[in-house]
């Protein structure tokens, strides 16, 4: 949060607000939280990002939707990618190198480890429709992919 030079706010699920600290933090910093059970609860999450992100707010949104700690990244979602060109937002690539040290794989416990942050140049939506939310998005993994370090999907 702290290599992020402008005031921000999390999209995460709502499921994190069950976890004691994550939860506390979560409400307390006024994330916001959405559903991401059935399609109905992920459409409603969707019209919410696009309100806060028309009402001024910047949001980080985690593309690939979850953390898992095998090398490489997973496919990204289209959401965020949507809801930039349908309110004529940016976006802004963040890399994070140096996380699978941090939490190395069949540990529940963080290590002292250098992260790299590599924030991108903003990528003005040009367009609408599908070929444009396909083109942010293999620019945001390239983007991401190359600062990391690591590949653009993990093998299943």
């Amino acid at each position: 949060m702290a290599a992020i030079p402008v005031e921000f706010h999390f999209v995460a699920k709502r499921a994190l607000l069950q976890y004691p600290l994550i939860g506390t933090v979560i409400r307390k910093a006024e994330h916001i939280t959405i559903e991401k059970a059935g399609l109905s609860d992920r459409l409603a999450g969707a019209d919410e990002v696009e309100r806060q992100l028309r009402d001024g707010e910047r949001l980080v949104i985690f593309a690939e939707g979850t953390f898992v700690r095998r090398s490489g990244l997973l496919p990204f979602r289209l959401g965020a990618f949507r809801a930039a060109i349908d309110t004529g937002r940016p976006v802004v690539p963040v890399a994070l190198a140096g996380t699978r040290r941090v939490f190395p794989d069949g540990t529940w416990l963080f290590r002292h480890a250098p992260i790299t942050v590599t924030i991108g140049a903003p990528m003005e939506p040009q367009a609408g429709g599908w070929p444009e939310m396909v083109r942010l998005r293999d620019a945001a993994i390239n983007h991401i992919a190359c600062s990391c370090g690591e590949p653009a999907f993990a093998i299943q």
